[in-house]
């Protein structure tokens, strides 16, 4: 299999370890958005590391060194480094893209992370909206940084309403809430705008309602959330959404009677639970 080549090792785990300077970060950032080989493999890298790191180990084997860059250890775990310097991240790298998953990359990077208490359309997973975790305004997150890139510079070249769907998830999910409701705006006005682009144009509205309490946001995201129903009435995260929605409006009745058009669906055991347990709050109000 042939290597990318147009990221040498050094600056991939730079990168990675966050130590490159901030023009070499920007170069990073600008290449990535424009090569899927590089941003998959960095994800993947950091990934990897994550699943290593949290990894149970034996009272017998090897410690993590607290003064060691955590990131630059994937580099060094299971043995690589006995395989020397540049040959074993080569080996690490290979392993990696024979290896990458199939699903789509952000929902692998997001995990059981839940970054919006609106659900995007795309599979994701449910659980405790976590809190935000910014450095210098931007998220520490490198695998969500390098797609939110790769997918705004996609949806530049080709303005497809998927493709800014797309970016616009990635940025509701790095917390851009203004950018993702730039992009699925824009991408609701294309004529191939799906019921999932207003579902999340939904999303990304109810999220800016809820940060910053505008009454025009929660408005215009039921409208939006009506629209995706209108062309798809089993779309479970518009039901979802606009279920919530409503409870945050004050709107007792017509939250509990959207949380059991959404309990008529078919969805993920996790997210009707929460259905249920939000229902059931309501009921004893």
């Amino acid at each position: 299999m042939k290597m990318p080549a147009c990221m040498d090792v050094a600056t991939i785990a730079a990168f990675v370890d966050g130590t490159l300077d901030a023009p070499s970060r920007s170069r990073v950032v600008a290449h990535l958005a424009t090569c899927a080989d590089c941003s998959e493999l960095v994800a993947e890298v950091v990934r990897t590391d994550g699943e290593l790191s949290s990894a149970p180990r034996s009272d017998a084997g090897p410690r993590r060194d607290a003064a060691a860059p955590a990131k630059v250890l994937w580099m060094r775990r299971r043995g690589l480094a006995a395989m020397g310097g540049v040959l074993a991240v080569a080996a690490s790298i290979a392993f990696l893209l024979l290896n990458r998953a199939t699903v789509d990359p952000l929902v692998a990077m997001i995990g059981s992370e839940r970054p919006t208490l609106a659900r995007p359309t795309g599979g994701f997973r449910p659980g405790p909206v976590s809190s935000p975790r910014r450095a210098e305004g931007r998220s520490t997150n490198l695998q969500i940084e390098a797609e939110v890139a790769r997918r705004l510079e996609r949806a530049r070249l080709t303005n497809s309403a998927e493709d800014l769907r797309a970016a616009g998830v990635a940025q509701l999910v790095a917390r851009d809430t203004a950018g993702a409701v730039q992009s699925l705006e824009a991408a609701s006005r294309g004529s191939g705008a799906t019921p999932q682009v207003w579902a999340d144009l939904g999303a990304a509205l109810m999220t800016r309602f809820i940060e910053r309490g505008d009454p025009d946001d929660a408005t215009r995201a039921l409208a939006a959330l009506d629209a995706a129903l209108a062309r798809n009435a089993s779309l479970a995260e518009a039901r979802f959404n606009k279920a919530v929605l409503l409870e945050h409006l004050q709107r007792r009745d017509q939250a509990l009677s959207a949380w059991g058009r959404y309990l008529e669906l078919s969805d993920g055991q996790g997210w009707r639970d929460e259905a249920i347990r939000r229902r059931d709050a309501l009921q004893r109000q």
